[in-house]
């Protein structure tokens, strides 16, 4: 069985949803290649993280805890109806992804 490298350097925000929904979909399309190529080729992958704050003012006061919501509000334009929405989409989404 032949063995392949894969290297990936991935920028992420730790708390960012979406970042999460991308770091669960990396790993199942890295489990359905090893599970595909099985007996042909065994890939060797190595995840290398790099952070990247969206918001890096909330640094300035760790101690400091925000809600979410309060969060998003202020991010995406004070429409709490989109904020909703955008909630409501996360929830569809990681549903699907287990």
């Amino acid at each position: 069985m032949e063995t392949i490298q894969l290297n990936i350097d991935v920028v992420s925000d730790t708390v960012c949803p979406w970042c999460f929904l991308g770091k669960l979909r990396l790993e199942k399309a890295i489990e359905r290649v090893q599970a595909s190529n099985s007996n042909k080729l065994h890939l060797d992958t190595v995840i290398k993280w790099h952070p990247h704050f969206l918001s890096p003012g909330m640094l300035k006061n760790p101690k400091r805890s925000i809600p979410k919501h309060e969060v998003y509000l202020k991010k995406f334009g004070g429409r709490s109806g989109a904020v909703e929405a955008m909630v409501s989409e996360f929830t569809e989404l990681f549903a699907k992804e287990g």
